[in-house]
């Protein structure tokens, strides 16, 4: 498998996979129909996931990595997501001049989720508008054996993006997740945001749509965090309300 970065957009080719019968098609997808995308970090597991427009149709392209392998395609990635968002990308070297806001924003996460949000997310200049932290859900029905149902999930809204940083689901209590899924949605491919209630939880869910295709991003969190984070949509996505 290849993943190309070219001036226009993303190219994604595989080979012959040992007994398919077919060979997968090329997929491009170009930074402007692009509606979100992800990046996971997990120790050595690494994959991306972009959800574009080709043909007023939504298209997936997949693709697992050597996560060691990140390093060699961190500018290009970069350079892709700064045109997603309408911002050129802060070169590798720039120190990020975090207003007094911010840095209480980052400064009141967990600092895994403050490093990971200045490392996977804040490297296009967007400027923070906020950030809500929310911890671990359990299935509080199964004492013995309780099954999560969200892991550690931090949301972000900047002027130019929502970016939502969480982990894998733990299987016990006391484990210890390491790596990061990053993914980010550029605001103007959001056409709505609502909540539904869920055996008392909320449904977060983002509709997307751009260039004729459209898709849907959900994440289930406390009530509260869906409260906080539609104050804080509504604050900044409000008619007339200037971009900053």
């Amino acid at each position: 498998q290849a993943l190309l970065f070219t001036t226009s957009g993303v190219l994604y080719v595989q080979g012959e996979t040992l007994g398919a019968e077919t060979i997968a098609p090329p997929v491009f997808l170009q930074p402007d129909k692009l509606l979100w995308i992800r990046s996971s970090h997990l120790l050595l597991h690494g994959k991306l996931e972009l959800i574009g427009a080709e043909g007023g149709q939504a298209v997936r392209l997949e693709m697992e990595f050597n996560a060691v392998g990140w390093r060699l395609m961190d500018a290009e990635w970069r350079g892709l997501v700064g045109k997603i968002v309408d911002l050129p990308p802060l070169p590798p070297d720039a120190l990020l001049r975090e207003s007094e806001h911010e840095q209480e924003l980052l400064e009141d996460l967990p600092p895994k989720f403050s490093f990971g949000l200045r490392k996977y997310g804040l490297y296009t200049g967007e400027i923070l508008h906020g950030a809500i932290f929310q911890p671990p859900i359990w299935d509080k029905h199964w004492a013995l054996f309780p099954k999560q149902l969200t892991a550690n999930t931090l949301l972000a809204l900047t002027n130019a993006s929502v970016i939502v940083i969480d982990e894998d689901r733990a299987l016990v209590r006391k484990s210890q997740q390491y790596g990061y899924r990053i993914t980010r949605i550029p605001r103007h491919a959001i056409a709505g945001v609502a909540a539904a209630d869920v055996n008392g939880l909320h449904e977060l869910t983002f509709t997307l749509a751009r260039a004729g295709a459209e898709s849907e991003r959900r994440w289930m969190l406390e009530p509260q965090t869906v409260e906080q984070w539609l104050a804080l949509w509504e604050t900044h996505n409000s008619p007339g309300t200037p971009p900053a």
